[in-house]
């Protein structure tokens, strides 16, 4: 009877092996979804497993509850990932703060206001050699339009939202400098069509909290 057992047992987990592998899922089927569901940004037009695909995947485990981790994903994951979308929500974390989340880990920002995930956005955090400062912080000040760097002459940031001494968040003017890896000089980077919504929609006082590890 236990051999008996056994070998159903084991012929169930080889079918559901097989269903699983029959999905044929990707990453990048798991991201496409996530922007239908979520507005989660979809980064690439290269549908296999790189950077992009990464941060993508790694924000997505965030606001889903999950882990957040850059490794890729097998498609036993994938599938949950998949399930839980079709759920539709995306959570705040008990560590996220009511305003603009920085995690430097994924390279993502999460908007949220009144304890909801508004709008997640790809970034580009400080470099090693330039890495941006973890804490808690408070807008200080927003620029309507272009701005020069101070510290770096030439270099143009499109309405930096500033919050800690020479760190802010901005745009570029090129939106390809919005890596999916750390390349600032220690503010956060985002594309253009993000800092618009970010300049309506954060103002002097709220928070922008940066934290995690690369």
């Amino acid at each position: 009877m236990i051999m008996a057992v056994l070998v159903i047992s084991l012929s169930l987990h080889s079918h559901n092996a097989n269903a699983v592998e029959s999905q044929g899922i990707t990453a990048y089927d798991v991201v496409v979804q996530a922007k239908e569901k979520l507005g989660l940004y979809l980064y690439t037009k290269n549908k296999k497993w790189n950077q992009e695909l990464a941060r993508s995947i790694c924000a997505l485990r965030e606001v889903l509850g999950e882990k957040p981790s850059r490794s890729e994903p097998d498609e036993v994951e994938l599938i949950e990932l998949s399930n839980k979308l079709n759920l539709g929500f995306a959570q705040k974390r008990e560590y996220h703060e009511n305003g603009l989340n920085v995690s430097v880990q994924c390279q993502t920002a999460y908007l949220i206001q009144d304890n909801a995930v508004v709008k997640i956005i790809p970034v580009s955090t400080g470099k090693n050699s330039t890495k941006s400062d973890i804490g808690v912080y408070k807008i200080k000040y927003k620029v309507k339009g272009w701005q020069e760097s101070s510290l770096y002459p030439g270099s143009l940031m499109y309405k930096p939202i500033w919050y800690n001494g020479n760190e802010g968040v901005h745009g570029m003017e090129k939106d390809s400098y919005v890596h999916p890896y750390p390349a600032s000089h220690g503010c956060i980077r985002v594309k253009k069509k993000d800092i618009e919504f970010l300049a309506k929609s954060l103002k002097i006082g709220d928070t922008v909290k940066v934290y995690g590890k690369w």
